[in-house]
């Protein structure tokens, strides 16, 4: 058994301190044999803007038994708590306009 995760009596994962992380920020990659899951999260004053935390890899097969999960978590949070309000989309870039990043280099 992994250091990091340890088995409850009901067989549900329990993580330990140590393989919690926290991101408020998460990227999809998917390829044809699997699905990369890249965490990050906003960088405070001192850091970059953002600051990668981890990623998990895995099989289609888990990541869409992991969509399914996540959508009847949101599913039932909601029903509780009340809608989640998702942030406006940033505004489009007008032409012209220079675009800022690694694109641009």
């Amino acid at each position: 058994m992994s250091e990091t995760i340890k088995y409850a009596q009901s067989g549900i994962l329990e993580p330990t301190p140590q393989s919690e992380i926290y991101a408020n920020l998460a990227q999809v990659r998917p390829n044809a044999h699997d699905f990369q899951l890249i965490f990050g999260r906003y960088g405070l004053f001192d850091e970059a803007p953002v600051v990668s935390v981890g990623s998990v890899v895995m099989s289609p097969l888990c990541a869409k038994q992991l969509a399914i999960n996540l959508l009847n978590a949101v599913k039932q949070y909601e029903e509780t708590l009340g809608p989640i309000q998702l942030p406006p989309p940033p505004p489009a870039k007008e032409e012209g306009e220079e675009k800022v990043g690694a694109d641009n280099e």
